[in-house]
């Protein structure tokens, strides 16, 4: 019973005609009734809200009179085969909305053993709830007392599947900007980690169609309408009230301006974690600062990446600096390693921020490299996310590069691509120009900042040091390593197709269809 914020519709039509004169209650008295069901389930559903002796019925029997609408007990928004769809979790009502996001009922104690298994078979890591505790008392099999939802979270926490709760009130579309961010972050996180998200409220229609299409237009950068469209097409008599799409279309507004003003007070080592630019934004945003000469060399990269690339080239070609020390600038020197001037490193991080590239004066190659590696820190993306390394590796052994993007292509989007080739050309170059040079651990470096692991890292920023790591983290470094190793190695070996310059990024835009 997800509908709209309007009072009218959450009255019966035997109370509508008399709605004026009856007073609602406060917040206060429905946060005490709502402690009363979370902590008791003895409530008695209500065939009518009308009392001729004393008036209006209280708050409680309102409530009970909703899960009473609903079916009781035997609730049909909690009916699996009531869905008209084929339910894609076998006993729950739900259906996938996109290949990683499921919209289902409300899941209950009873359907834990035969979902939970199911949700893991799926790469499910987490559950969305977005109910407030109490609500639906007398729906289904009712709420667990103390819990004040319809099942324990630690069922799923124990199954490794992680649980968040942003509710807000039934039949409502009220709920704020905030609260869908941290929502869209829940999501955020979970693709990040290469899983994929369950979302429910009551009956999955409402309230769930707000927040997955709320991250279709925050994460997957579509306009409202095509985000509610999406949804409907999937999840039948679902986001049919208008309060629902017109907060989805305020979100899309919030969501325009809040990334217009981060562009507009751009500084390339600040960037709002929530900001939900992607590499195009920050690209396009910073065409409007760079001279031409540069403009053309950054159409499809940040400036950081090939102004500093760029000054390590001249100097290796001015024989000012070997390959070796480019490396080791990248990756620390184990031995014999002078404290890193932070003052300096802050001055220039000062200097880009003023749209100011010139870095000729600087004689510490390691700040331009802690530069660039401050830079994919600070994004508000990992340049490669967990999910696509994790498919990567399934592909890594036997197969050519190009095969690899054919078959993990549509978790690597353009821009990091171009961030990809960027550094294999660079390493080309220094193993052209010293053929002994090892850029192991330089890729391991990389790694660590594409996939934002700055945990991998110890306090002496030495590459291959794993202190204060999980096994998880090390092994999704070592996995983007080995692909970029293989594709450097590729192009070494004179692959015809992988070293023409512009082919493989011909090959790749074909498979992204761009």
């Amino acid at each position: 019973m997800d509908n709209a914020n309007s009072n009218s519709r959450r009255l019966p039509p035997l109370e509508q005609d008399n709605q004026q004169s009856r007073a609602l209650s406060s917040s206060q008295q429905r946060n005490t009734i709502r402690q009363q069901m979370i902590s008791s389930n003895k409530f008695e559903p209500k065939t009518s809200l009308k009392n001729k002796k004393t008036g209006p019925a209280p708050i409680q029997e309102l409530d009970n009179f909703i899960c009473y609408f609903c079916g009781g007990q035997d609730c049909k928004k909690e009916q699996a085969n009531s869905n008209k769809n084929k339910n894609a979790i076998e006993g729950l009502h739900s259906d996938w909305i996109t290949d990683d996001i499921l919209a289902m009922q409300r899941l209950s104690m009873k359907l834990m053993p035969t979902v939970v298994p199911q949700f893991q078979s799926h790469n499910i890591g987490a559950v969305i709830n977005l109910q407030l505790q109490g609500e639906h008392a007398q729906c289904g099999p009712g709420i667990i007392p103390g819990v004040g939802f319809s099942y324990n979270p630690e069922s799923l926490q124990s199954a490794k599947i992680s649980f968040f709760n942003y509710g807000w009130e039934d039949m409502t579309a009220d709920t704020t900007y905030e609260n869908l961010l941290k929502i869209c972050s829940a999501f955020d996180l979970m693709q990040k980690k290469g899983k994929k998200v369950a979302v429910h409220c009551h009956a999955g229609t409402g309230r769930t169609g707000v927040a997955i299409a709320a991250w279709l237009i925050y994460g997957e950068r579509m306009v409202a309408d095509d985000a509610i469209k999406l949804f409907q097409s999937r999840r039948r008599d679902s986001l049919n009230k208008s309060a629902q799409r017109d907060l989805l279309k305020a979100f899309e507004k919030c969501i325009k301006i809040q990334q217009e003003i981060v562009l507009q007070n751009r500084k390339w080592f600040d960037y709002p974690k929530l900001s939900g630019l992607t590499n195009d934004d920050i690209v396009e945003q910073q065409n409007q600062y760079v001279l031409n000469d540069l403009k053309n060399k950054t159409k499809l990269i940040p400036a950081p990446l090939y102004i500093i690339f760029n000054r390590f080239l001249l100097l290796l070609e001015d024989q000012l600096i070997t390959p070796k020390q480019i490396v080791q600038a990248f990756i620390g020197e184990p031995t014999n390693q002078q404290p890193l001037n932070t003052e300096e490193l802050q001055s220039l991080k000062k200097q880009f921020d003023a749209h100011n590239f010139r870095i000729g004066h600087v004689t510490d190659m390691r700040l331009l490299a802690q530069l660039l590696f401050a830079y994919f820190d600070h994004l508000p993306w990992q340049c490669v996310s967990d999910k696509a390394v994790l498919n990567i590796k399934q592909n890594l052994n036997g197969k050519q590069i190009l095969d690899i993007f054919n078959e993990c292509g549509k978790d690597i989007e353009v821009g990091p691509f171009y961030i990809l080739k960027t550094i294999i050309q660079f390493a080309v170059q220094l193993k052209i120009t010293d053929p002994q040079l090892d850029l192991k651990t330089f890729f391991y470096r990389f790694s660590i900042s594409l996939l934002q692991k700055q945990k991998c890292l110890d306090d002496h920023f030495i590459g291959f040091s794993l202190v204060r790591t999980n096994k998880i983290e090390i092994v999704q470094v070592v996995y983007l390593q080995q692909f970029l190793q293989k594709w450097h190695d590729e192009v070494i070996n004179l692959n015809d197709k992988i070293f023409e310059e512009n082919q493989l990024s011909k090959d790749f835009r074909v498979i992204k269809k761009v």
